[in-house]
């Protein structure tokens, strides 16, 4: 499989992924988390993921889109998810 790029090379595409986070201690409580992953276009390969940065979808999802509109380059995202992590995250509000 491979991303429609319109031409372009080496473009990567970021991704929501969802998971089910369960407390270790008590298997009663769960609920989802959304992260982030990356895929290049020319494979379509997973190529980077963090999964459990986000508690609600629709803060997931604008982080995702911006990472998509601005095309982050990979090798600056861990350092955008500090920032994120760390509280500076002013650009996900509305």
């Amino acid at each position: 499989m491979r991303l429609n790029t319109g031409g372009k090379q080496n473009m990567i595409h970021y991704e929501i992924t969802e998971t089910t986070w369960r407390d270790p201690e008590s298997h009663c409580v769960s609920y989802p988390v959304f992260g982030i992953r990356i895929l290049r276009s020319d494979t379509a390969e997973t190529n980077l993921s963090f999964p459990d940065l986000f508690c609600d979808k629709k803060s997931a999802e604008r982080f995702v889109g911006l990472c998509n509109e601005l095309q982050l380059d990979e090798s600056h995202l861990e350092y955008v998810i500090e920032d994120l992590l760390a509280g500076d995250h002013g650009f996900l509000s509305a």
